[in-house]
């Protein structure tokens, strides 16, 4: 094979190492209707709380906010 060619596999298997190590955060943005603020959440973790608990704990009304669960896998989850 050609350098080229040879460069471009070894960077296509460079890709796909970064993907597999790549680390996927969970963040929740919550639109609280109270305040009229946005907030950002990165510390839930699904394993171990629900959203609602995780809200509630938060200081947030359940009833009078929506919010939206997003990961490193781009997939959205709009929760209310």
């Amino acid at each position: 094979m050609s350098d080229t060619v040879t460069k471009w596999h070894e960077m296509q298997k460079d890709k796909e190492s970064y993907r597999k190590t790549r680390i996927e955060f969970t963040y929740i943005f919550v639109l609280d209707f109270i305040d009229g603020k946005v907030y950002r959440y990165s510390t839930w973790n699904p394993d171990t709380m629900s959203i609602k608990d995780f809200l509630t704990g938060a200081g947030h009304s359940t009833k009078d906010c929506k919010c939206r669960v997003e990961n490193g896998s781009r997939r959205k989850t709009t929760i209310n």
